[in-house]
Formats: structure tokens, sequence, C-alpha cells
């Protein structure tokens, strides 16, 4: 790999790192966005200078989280991955799913334990009322963005509109 990829690819497993995520995540995360076709494991493998083994466990995580998507080629047995299409619309849409879920199980935690202390209870409401807001103010994100680029594309300004 030239530097300047080995550069990006380390700052996406410090990223990844940063948020609890493993930096072969980030590394192979950051590889695969500059790739302009789907990549073999064995290949990704050896350029990142991973085992296959960690390959292999690695992309499977990043299936599974949304971060790649699996092809296989008729001309031949290998697996193939590269970034889903809409990698950071999805990716951002599953984290606000998953802050959406909090202020459920927020819910039904304050219905099975109605004797809690004010201040817990005061933090409980803080982190309601905190992901109530957020559900309201995005969402409508992923359609705002389109429409965005679609505006922008079609030769108009392409800036957000100001909500509220």
């Amino acid at each position: 790999m030239d530097a300047a990829t080995e550069e990006l690819c380390d700052r996406f497993a410090t990223e990844f790192e940063r948020y609890g995520l493993s930096r072969t995540l980030g590394r192979t995360f950051g590889y695969l966005m500059i790739q302009p076709e789907p990549v073999p494991l064995q290949r990704i493998a050896a350029d990142l200078g991973f085992s296959r083994p960690t390959a292999s466990i690695t992309l499977r995580h990043a299936v599974l989280s949304g971060f790649a998507e699996k092809s296989n080629r008729t001309s031949d047995r290998q697996d193939y991955y590269r970034l889903p299409p809409r990698v950071w619309q999805d990716s951002t849409t599953a984290k606000m799913q998953s802050l959406y879920a909090w202020k459920t199980y927020l819910a039904v935690f304050r219905r099975a334990a109605p004797a809690l202390a004010p201040v817990v209870v005061s933090r409980l409401t803080e982190m309601t009322d905190f992901f109530t807001f957020v559900e309201e103010r995005f969402s409508t994100l992923t359609e705002d963005y389109e429409k965005w680029r679609n505006e922008r594309e079609a030769g108009g300004s392409g800036q957000a509109s100001n909500r509220g």
C-alpha cells in the first residue's frame, strides 16, 4: 500500500477504536472506502497485513455491522467485499434507530420500577427528553439529504433548509 492509503487506514483505525470498535475493522473500512471494485478476502488480508483468519473475522463483523457487503463471482470461489452504496445513510439511520430503542427501554424500565429515587426519575426524564428531541429533529434526515442531493445535482444550491 502507498503511504497515503496507509495513513487513511490508520486514521480510520484510530476513529473506530475511539468509539469502541476494533482497529482492524477501522483499517478495513478505510481500505474498502478507496477501492473502486469489490476486493477478494485474500488481497484485503495481504494489503492490510492481516492473517487470513483475522481478515475473515473482521470482514464478517463488517458485513454484520453494515460496513461491508459480501459477494461472489461465478468465475471463482473467492469472497469479494466492498462498501455498501448507501453506507453513510444506512449506518447513520441504524445508529439513530438504536437511540430510539433506548427511549423505549427507558419507558419499560420506568413502568417496571415505579418507586425510583427522585434523582433517578430526573435522570431518566432527561434521557427520554433528549431522545425524543433527537428523534423529532432527525426523523427525516435521510429524506432531507436525498432531496438536498437531488437539488444540488439538478443545479440548485444544495443548501440545507433551516428546520425550525
